[in-house]
């Protein structure tokens, strides 16, 4: 328990994913009292892999109402489609 924020932690069992290792990762956020907002990432593994932890949060800092259903969006396409690659 975090009297100034929440952890989130998921463990993956070795060969989830196909990665190898049991892994263990944790995302702490933290509010301090000068109202700065803080996220910490934080993993453990049992063997050699790959961990590539980001955070693609949005944040309305505009308030609830600011946006709605039919706001005007924007839409990306991407050039080229992305590929994946089986690994055996």
């Amino acid at each position: 328990e975090l009297p100034d924020g929440i952890r989130f932690t998921y463990k993956a069992k070795d060969g989830e994913e196909q990665y190898p290792g049991n892994l263990t990762v944790t995302a702490t956020y933290r509010w301090s009292d000068n109202n700065e907002l803080t996220l910490d990432f934080h993993a453990e593994t049992d063997a050699d892999t790959v961990v590539n932890m980001t955070n693609h949060a949005y944040w309305n800092l505009d308030g609830a109402d600011a946006l709605s259903s039919t706001a005007p969006s924007t839409v990306l396409p991407g050039c080229h489609p992305s590929t994946t690659q089986q690994w055996s």
